[in-house]
């Protein structure tokens, strides 16, 4: 559901969409893609407010299936890199545009940027969210989730995860769900995107974007 931004409703977040030029990425290429950024923009490191998005790549489409266990994915002309930064970080981060980063045997080259204003959508969705040791089960991960959203102000009255995922650093690997919550006040979905939730923002985790509500989704599925 989308809903209008109230006059004296902002965000100290937003968005910035860099072009990209090159033919693919390895298929898990979060880390290595952290550690060229981070290179050129060395502030992004100590940073808790900001973060890497993990860059939308075709799934499916016109009866085309991309393959699950490929080592590479294929980019397209639509595909962006998407930072998450504080509104007066857009001039630094802005220091990417132009560069080329090389990094696990692929090479990419980035291109001019656009703002992208944060959504006050009722509907937000994170690709993957770093899951703790301790929590072992779909339920856990749900309360546990509840638990940190819920210290930060924000009530969904829906919230799903989906499988575990998993995502390859040096250091190890770190275990991720995705997560859906529905129904939120504009205000909470604001906050929620600016101040995201649990670690490693900088790998892409944490990072809530807007969506399609639950219900559309359950209407399409049966239309």
């Amino acid at each position: 559901m989308q809903v209008g931004l109230d006059s004296q409703m902002s965000s100290k977040a937003i968005d910035l969409l860099f072009r990209m030029s090159g033919n693919r990425l390895p298929t898990d290429y979060a880390w290595g893609l952290s550690e060229a950024i981070q290179h050129a923009l060395p502030w992004l490191e100590n940073d808790e407010e900001s973060g890497i998005h993990h860059i939308n790549i075709l799934e499916s489409g016109s009866g085309w299936q991309r393959p699950l266990h490929e080592d590479w994915i294929h980019l397209s002309k639509r595909s962006r890199l998407m930072l998450r930064i504080r509104r007066e970080r857009i001039q630094d981060a802005n220091a990417l545009c132009n560069l080329t980063l090389n990094f696990l045997g692929c090479s990419i080259t980035i291109g001019r940027a656009t703002p992208r204003e944060l959504s006050p959508i009722t509907t937000l969705y994170a690709r993957h969210v770093a899951t703790p040791t301790k929590v072992t089960s779909e339920e856990k991960f749900i309360d546990w989730s509840k638990n940190l959203i819920g210290r930060q102000g924000a009530h969904p009255i829906t919230i799903l995860c989906g499988q575990e995922r998993y995502i390859n650093t040096p250091d190890g690997t770190i275990s991720t769900r995705s997560l859906m919550i529905d129904n939120l006040a504009p205000s909470e979905s604001l906050l929620l995107q600016q101040s995201g939730i649990g670690p490693y923002r900088q790998l892409g985790c944490g990072l809530f974007l807007p969506h399609r509500g639950i219900a559309e989704i359950q209407n399409a599925k049966h239309s």
